[in-house]
């Protein structure tokens, strides 16, 4: 699976404009995977994954602070991070988006009912957590609240 790592610059109401770097592998139905503490490279295999066995477009941004990128001094919250992945799925003019998080990228997808209710894939969408992914698990496999 081929994998584009992509810069876009995404404008927050508190902080200027934010140069977000993301990959982005697969077509079909969009999900945003947000990585934990480990950094990026820590959910790329499972994007691939997700990418080939699902068959969709799978967008794995780079927290701003990790893997070498600046961070600015104003993005300094998780409901910062939130807001600028609100405003890449708005960039993008993404909706029906599954969103997926790991760690502090988990938090991250808690937030997502705040301000990102017009890109996810259902309206109320069940945040529980880990997320189902069923084309991933095995067949004795088993997720309960």
């Amino acid at each position: 699976m081929k994998a584009t790592t992509t810069t876009r610059t995404i404008t927050l109401s508190d902080i200027a404009a934010v140069e977000l770097e993301f990959t982005e592998r697969g077509d079909g139905n969009p999900y945003l995977v947000l990585h934990g503490g480990a950094g990026p490279l820590s959910v790329a295999s499972f994007a691939d994954l997700l990418a080939d066995r699902v068959g969709g477009r799978v967008i794995t941004p780079t927290h701003r602070g990790f893997a070498g990128t600046h961070r600015p001094d104003g993005l300094r919250t998780t409901g910062h991070l939130a807001e600028l992945y609100a405003g890449l799925l708005e960039d993008l003019d993404l909706t029906g988006v599954t969103v997926i998080g790991n760690s502090i990228g988990g938090w991250l997808r808690r937030l997502a009912g705040e301000g990102w209710s017009g890109h996810l894939r259902a309206e109320g969408a069940d945040l529980r957590w880990p997320p189902v992914v069923p084309a991933l698990m095995g067949p004795k496999a088993r997720h309960g609240p």
